[in-house]
């Protein structure tokens, strides 16, 4: 089960800091096993920055952007399947992916993910 989060007015400011740790704890909060939840935290013109909190097992589905993404794992352990190839990545690792990359993206474990995308 997903579930979106809106972002909010404040997050549209200007300036803005970002408490990750905060905004993951929000998302995690009932997260079950197989599920997830996400917010944008900001989008403006081709930008779009997003966290998703993934319980074990919880994931997307196998989709490509149409944009240069990056994923930072913030909390737990995530694997991602590319066409040939299965990333396996935990805190501390950053994945870059060139734009039309097909791929899914699957929580070995409770996991906090923070998705970058320029577009094209």
């Amino acid at each position: 089960m997903s579930e979106r989060s809106q972002s909010r007015p404040e997050d549209q400011l200007p300036a803005h800091v970002f408490e990750l740790n905060a905004e993951a704890e929000e998302l995690l909060a009932g997260v079950a096993d197989g599920g997830h939840k996400q917010r944008t935290l900001y989008r403006c013109g081709k930008t779009t920055v997003a966290m998703f909190a993934l319980g074990t097992g919880g994931g997307l589905p196998r989709h490509a952007v149409d944009g240069v993404v990056t994923v930072q794992v913030l909390r737990g352990r995530v694997s991602m399947d590319t066409p040939g190839r299965v990333l396996e990545f935990a805190v501390g690792g950053l994945l870059r992916m060139e734009p039309g990359l097909e791929h899914n993206v699957s929580a070995v474990e409770v996991s906090v993910i923070l998705v970058h995308i320029a577009r094209v």
